[in-house]
């Protein structure tokens, strides 16, 4: 099985995996439940569960980042015009899962925001999606500098656009990122 094969399908089970966790957090309580219990309902040792996440932080910080490369996969397959039109449709991996179930989707969101210290570390594990973001960006013609701000610019705009979209009713996930995407292409505008 070739090399990027099999990590792919690593990282698909690390997500599932994650995923569980956090349902399973999320269901009894951050503080209440302990890495034992997390890893008995999710049906792995204690051992293993330490292997995949070391900590129960990194189960949940995982279930939100999907892996380091979504984003940079994405931006290559993208066809856009310029960079900003590619970038955004290098986000659609974590657009299109929160479409599949919204409500899901903002209980998490919501979780994850009532809890500072998960969300501080949820910025910090972004880090590496961002650098092949850029690298991604660089094989296109980007410049290191160019490829920096506009990656930072860009999954920061995602998850500003998830941070506005999880109290709404009224608009899609796709809607609010378009949107949040719409305004900083405009700002880049000249005019």
């Amino acid at each position: 099985m070739p090399e990027t094969v099999k990590l792919r399908a690593k990282d698909a089970m690390r997500r599932e995996l994650a995923n569980a966790a956090l349902e399973v957090v999320m269901d009894h309580g951050f503080d209440d439940i302990t890495v034992e219990d997390i890893a008995a309902a999710i049906g792995m040792s204690r051992a293993t569960f330490f292997r995949q996440f070391r900590s129960k932080e990194g189960a949940i910080v995982a279930a939100f980042i999907g892996t380091s490369m979504q984003f940079a996969d994405a931006y290559r397959r993208a066809s856009g015009q310029s960079h900003w039109d590619r970038l955004r449709e290098a986000v659609e991996p974590a657009v299109a899962f929160s479409e599949a179930d919204p409500t899901r989707s903002r209980r998490r969101l919501a979780f994850i925001g009532d809890h500072p210290g998960l969300f501080a570390r949820l910025k910090h594990e972004r880090v590496p999606q961002i650098d092949a973001l850029a690298l991604a960006m660089q094989e296109r013609g980007a410049t290191t500098l160019e490829s920096r701000v506009l990656a930072n610019a860009a999954v920061s705009t995602l998850d500003q656009a998830f941070h506005h979209w999880q109290s709404l009713d009224t608009q899609t996930i796709r809607e609010v990122v378009d949107a949040a995407f719409g305004l900083l292409g405009a700002a880049s505008t000249p005019r």
